[in-house]
C-alpha cells in the first residue's frame, strides 16, 4: 500500500512540474569574437552615420524649399504700373475703369 501512495505522489507531482527552460551556449574562439565585436561596432557606426546623414538631407532639403519658396513668392508679387490713361486706346473695360477710379479714388493710389 506503502509502495502506491509514493508511486502515485511521484505521478502527481512530475505531471505539474514545468518544463525547465534551455539555455544553448555556444563557445567560440578569441578570434571569432574578436570579428563579431568588430562587425556589430561597424554595423553601429553606420546606423549612426546613417541617421545622422538622413537628418542632415532633410536639413537641407527644407532650406532648399524655404529658399525656393521665398524666391518665387518674391517673382509673384504684385508689380503695379503706372500708364497714363490718355495714352490708352479706349476700351469698354478702360471706361469701367476710369468710371470706378474717379468713384472710389482711395482704391486707386
Amino acid at each position: 500500500m506503502k509502495l502506491l501512495l509514493i508511486a502515485a505522489s511521484l505521478l502527481s507531482s512530475s505531471a505539474l512540474a514545468v518544463p525547465m527552460e534551455v539555455i544553448t551556449v555556444i563557445y567560440r574562439s578569441p578570434l571569432d569574437y574578436a570579428l563579431y565585436q568588430q562587425n556589430a561596432e561597424m554595423i553601429g557606426q553606420f546606423n549612426a552615420e546613417l541617421q545622422s546623414h538622413i537628418m542632415d538631407n532633410a536639413h537641407q532639403q527644407l532650406t532648399q524649399m524655404q529658399t525656393h519658396f521665398n524666391q518665387s513668392s518674391l517673382l509673384t508679387q504684385q508689380v503695379r504700373i503706372q500708364v497714363p490713361i490718355d495714352e490708352c486706346q479706349p476700351t469698354p473695360s478702360l471706361a469701367l475703369l476710369t468710371q470706378t477710379a474717379a468713384k472710389y479714388p482711395h482704391l486707386m493710389r
